[in-house]
């Protein structure tokens, strides 16, 4: 396994996230299982909830509002949505 930081990259999807030093995004298998990964590229489902190329939650689990205008993640991991 590899856990060293590569490249960051600026990319035009909102919701690609990076983990800068260590650290990883956990997300939760179709058995409840936790998985760790540092591949930061994410989409929202129809739920509205921030899923993997793989269809599967961060967890815990992040909604964004079907009305949100905007999105950010701080750097100590909280997340802000701004609202129409």
């Amino acid at each position: 396994k590899v856990f060293t930081q590569g490249n960051t990259q600026n990319t035009t999807q909102e919701l690609d996230l990076a983990v800068m030093g260590q650290g990883f995004f956990q997300i939760e298998n179709s058995d409840g299982q936790i998985m760790y990964t540092r591949n930061g590229q994410f989409h929202r489902n129809s739920e509205g909830l921030m899923v993997n190329s793989q269809g599967l939650p961060l967890e815990p689990q992040i909604q964004i509002p079907d009305n949100a205008v905007s999105f950010s993640v701080g750097v100590d991991g909280t997340v802000t949505t701004t609202t129409a």
